[in-house]
């Protein structure tokens, strides 16, 4: 996994990715493991503040919490503490789409942050979002502001003109 394509993912899809990597698919994964690819991946995101070598465990421990949270959309991750974690049907489906356009901008040659790359990465943004999961889900009626303000990239206090 490339650092190129690790840029604007949030802690949660690292760890998605991470567990994807590691055969989340069909096995337990234990949440050391978990932290050890995630740190890999984006070592300044689940590093230590004050010393960037260490793993901090607290903040892929939060990443799989937040993944396993309905309310936010549908389940990712299933599993324990104990037995380890693995993805659900619909956190396998986000993992290989972003593998399969991750693998689209390795095998490119555009620069670092060209527009072809921050087009697949807000596709990925928005595919991901409370909003579209719901959206296609046919419960359309049960995305909340919130969610569409996520998705929009919007806040209340966004003048209204620019809204």
């Amino acid at each position: 996994m490339s650092n190129q394509s690790i840029n604007g993912l949030s802690n949660v899809q690292i760890v998605l990715l991470a567990i994807f990597d590691l055969g989340g698919e069909t096995n337990l994964i234990d949440i050391e493991d978990v932290a050890l690819k995630a740190y890999e991946y984006a070592p300044e995101k689940f590093g230590w503040r004050k010393y960037k070598e260490k793993i901090d465990l607290r903040v892929v421990s939060y990443a799989i919490k937040d993944a396993m949270i309905p309310k936010k959309g549908p389940s990712l991750i299933s599993g324990n503490y104990r037995h380890g974690f693995m993805l659900t049907k619909d956190g396998l489906n986000w993992a290989r789409s972003f593998a399969t356009t991750s693998e689209s901008i390795k095998s490119s040659s555009y620069r670092n942050k060209s527009i072809s790359e921050k087009i697949i990465l807000e596709k990925n943004r928005l595919i991901s979002s409370t909003a579209y999961i719901k959206y296609i889900s046919g419960e359309s009626g049960c995305i909340t502001l919130s969610d569409f303000q996520d998705f929009a990239r919007v806040n209340e206090y966004f003048p209204v003109h620019a809204l």
